[in-house]
């Protein structure tokens, strides 16, 4: 997949204790590996990115790790490797 430009990331969450809040950071794993933080405390499921902001390449992919605020519910979900072409 290739992206360029303005790009909407959203991910699906499971809060089997929805009175239990949950925040979110978005990173993105460069080519080389490296992963750089991208959007941190997150409250919605939905994040605007602009990939202008980074270098043409392959290999990129996205992580959201999700948390509560007391510690009791911690997941992540990776993406699928893309390319960025701005």
């Amino acid at each position: 997949k290739m992206l360029n430009g303005r790009v909407a990331v959203d991910w699906t969450v499971w809060n089997h204790d929805d009175g239990n809040p949950l925040n979110y950071d978005l990173f993105l794993r460069s080519p080389r590996g490296k992963y750089s933080l991208i959007a941190k405390d997150l409250i919605d499921t939905r994040y605007d990115w602009d990939t202008s902001r980074v270098g043409n390449g392959d290999g990129y992919a996205l992580k959201v790790i999700g948390r509560s605020a007391d510690g009791t519910l911690k997941g992540r979900r990776h993406s699928q490797g893309f390319e960025i072409r701005n």
